[in-house]
């Protein structure tokens, strides 16, 4: 019974991985350095062939992602 519990939980696992390593490719994290940075690093993703970039940030990083995504 435990090894059948451990081939299920093996099994999912890789199936978990890649689908973080998809979404991860393009996501751009919001923090204190200056809008314009991360407006190229969104057009560099999207240069390189990405469809689509997600912009991460808390707190006060908030509005700064919301101007990066407004330029």
């Amino acid at each position: 019974m435990a090894e059948e519990k451990k081939k299920k939980q093996t099994a999912e696992k890789p199936a978990k991985a890649a689908r973080t390593t998809q979404a991860d490719e393009n996501i751009v994290l919001i923090g204190k350095k200056p809008v314009m940075n991360y407006v190229v690093a969104c057009l560099t993703f999207f240069n390189s062939g990405a469809k689509k970039v997600v912009v991460k940030a808390r707190g006060r990083a908030i509005c700064r992602a919301v101007d990066t995504v407004d330029c």
